[in-house]
């Protein structure tokens, strides 16, 4: 070992120590990030669309039946374990509430991307004169846990998500 001092093996040695520990530390951080991520939920769609339903206090939606989400979203009830649906009372409403169980998690991307369309072309229709419907589009919600997904556009849309969350 010509040319290298002991205090600079040792230097090079404590370095690929401290870099197999960090590598270590990353691998245990990204385990535990895919382990505690989104999980499917146990819990039934009749428990879950109760505890949705029951937390929407707004009179500017109204429940509809599973033909209004080919209409409004483009999507197939049938192709899904559950859908809830609460349309706009009248076409002077942006409040809305989708509720989708879905039979397999592979669906939330179209699903997901359905609703973003769903909340732009609303956004397009009432910016030219329904700014407080167009406040509400900003700040819709739409949270996929799992093998369930909430859309909502609504003033109480965190509320009604908190209890979504918390009934999976």
């Amino acid at each position: 070992m010509a040319g290298v001092t002991k205090s600079q093996l040792n230097l090079k040695i404590n370095i690929y120590r401290i870099i197999r520990y960090g590598l270590i530390a990353l691998l245990v951080v990204i385990v535990i990030i895919m382990l505690s991520g989104k999980k499917e939920s146990s819990a039934s769609f009749e428990s879950v669309s109760a505890a949705v339903s029951g937390s929407i206090t707004t009179q500017k939606a109204v429940l509809n039946s599973d033909r209004y989400l080919k209409k409004y979203f483009g999507l197939n009830a049938e192709e899904y374990d559950g859908v809830l649906i609460y349309t706009p009372a009248t076409n002077m409403y942006a409040n809305e509430v989708l509720l989708i169980k879905l039979k397999d998690r592979s669906q939330a991307d179209a699903a997901a991307a359905a609703i973003e369309e769903r909340i732009e072309s609303q956004r397009t229709i009432f910016s030219g004169y329904a700014p407080d419907a167009v406040g509400l589009l900003e700040n819709a919600v739409l949270d996929v846990q799992g093998n369930y997904i909430l859309y909502i556009t609504d003033d109480q849309a965190d509320r009604v998500d908190e209890v979504f969350r918390n009934s999976l």
